[in-house]
């Protein structure tokens, strides 16, 4: 990856400057630095303490990309597990960005913006949903924070039955907290702006994206494909690249999937769903986002009642592959798409590469700060930063998934 730019060099007493092109390659993003060069199990460790927000998806791409080099397949228990893992990640996520982000900004704290009608009772729906998601992690992955019981093809632990019954009963009281939630932002009149990036997500023939699959924008695009269809370009004095595909800014997140997959929702979040919804307004990934917690709490009831009939599964053990093998995942995570691939050689990654959805979708941000500037130009100076402040709490980005 290189880009080219002007730069003014100027000599100690000469008034004019010259300018000549410098050719600037990006390093290699940290993550994949660090994961180069080790065990697998060590690996496996390492990318689970990337970002403690995101560390489930980090951690389950990087075991998926794994299992596809080496050819193996987890079973349908683990399989659930998995995706059970991700759920409480995506309601954790969602949970703490609605009520700890979003909200003091909708209630007026520090600005200007129109209030939203909240008491403290309202705010506890935020708690239960919140204490629920954490619930699961450390339910199935062993901590709140970082997984400690996935490894390659299954888990090390598993749940008992008793604590996959104590979810299901959990699962049932926070509906209503989803509900709830989402009412309170569905009343909100956000600002009104057009985004021109195009919507991608992950299709898996079946669901509503939140697990793996291929690449759904204008087209469908394989995992092993996805990379060779992006555009990378570097940000003078950013860590961060700006990713395009086939040339134009791409939009992933909670808004993509409901604009391209809003008919695969579970029945109360379909029944919650306003017959319209701005579709190009990026501002509406807040309200995305508060219909998803519906659909996914409703998605963790559906795999707990699978899972009433646990059974003990040991630790599978790492398979053994010494020659050289690739393997993709593309994995749909709290925030989007996220892509790994690595490079295997003697039980060792040789080769890292890992693109998140933060990356993808920071093009698609500049632009629409670009509109926004130019937007209502009656409005203050003052008005648009805080109109800025609400867009950049909607794309809700990571700065560790973004810069790591």
């Amino acid at each position: 990856m290189s880009f080219e730019f002007s730069i003014r060099k100027y000599r100690q007493k000469e008034i004019h400057a010259s300018e000549e092109k410098v050719a600037v390659t990006t390093p290699t993003r940290g993550i994949t630095q660090q994961l180069e060069g080790h065990t697998l199990p060590e690996a496996i460790h390492i990318i689970s303490r990337v970002c403690a927000q995101h560390s489930i998806t980090h951690t389950l791409g990087l075991l998926h990309a794994i299992e596809d080099a080496q050819k193996n397949f987890t079973k349908k228990q683990d399989k659930l597990l998995r995706r059970l893992l991700l759920l409480g990640e995506y309601i954790l996520s969602h949970s703490k960005h609605l009520y700890y982000d979003v909200t003091p900004l909708l209630l007026g704290c520090d600005t200007h913006l129109p209030k939203l009608a909240l008491n403290r009772s309202h705010l506890r729906h935020g708690t239960n949903l919140i204490d629920y998601g954490e619930n699961i992690k450390k339910t199935v992955g062993g901590s709140t924070t970082h997984p400690l019981t996935c490894t390659i093809c299954g888990f090390t632990k598993i749940p008992s039955a008793h604590q996959i019954q104590d979810l299901w009963i959990q699962s049932n009281l926070v509906l209503e907290d989803a509900i709830k939630t989402s009412d309170q932002i569905l009343e909100y009149t956000l600002p009104a702006i057009k985004t021109l990036a195009t919507d991608v997500a992950v299709e898996d023939g079946l669901n509503y994206p939140h697990y793996e699959g291929a690449a759904q924008a204008d087209e469908l695009i394989l995992p092993e494909m996805y990379e060779a269809k992006l555009d990378y370009y570097a940000v003078p004095e950013s860590n961060a690249d700006q990713i395009l595909l086939r040339k134009k800014p791409v939009k992933a997140g909670p808004q993509a999937r409901l604009n391209r997959f809003s008919h695969r929702l579970n029945p109360t979040a379909l029944k919650e769903k306003p017959e319209k919804l701005p579709k190009e307004n990026p501002y509406y990934n807040i309200c995305a986002q508060a219909l998803e917690l519906i659909h996914y709490v409703e998605e963790t009831q559906m795999i707990l009642d699978q899972l009433k009939g646990l059974k003990p599964n040991p630790n599978p053990g790492l398979p053994h592959t010494r020659k050289k093998v690739t393997g993709h995942s593309l994995l749909e995570s709290p925030h989007g798409l996220h892509l790994q691939k690595v490079v295997l050689e003697k039980q060792k990654i040789v080769e890292a590469k890992i693109i998140t959805a933060d990356q993808i979708n920071i093009a698609s941000f500049t632009q629409d700060v670009e509109t926004l500037a130019a937007y209502k130009k009656t409005l203050t100076l003052h008005q648009k930063k805080e109109y800025l402040r609400l867009l950049q709490s909607a794309y809700d980005l990571c700065p560790h998934c973004l810069t790591t």
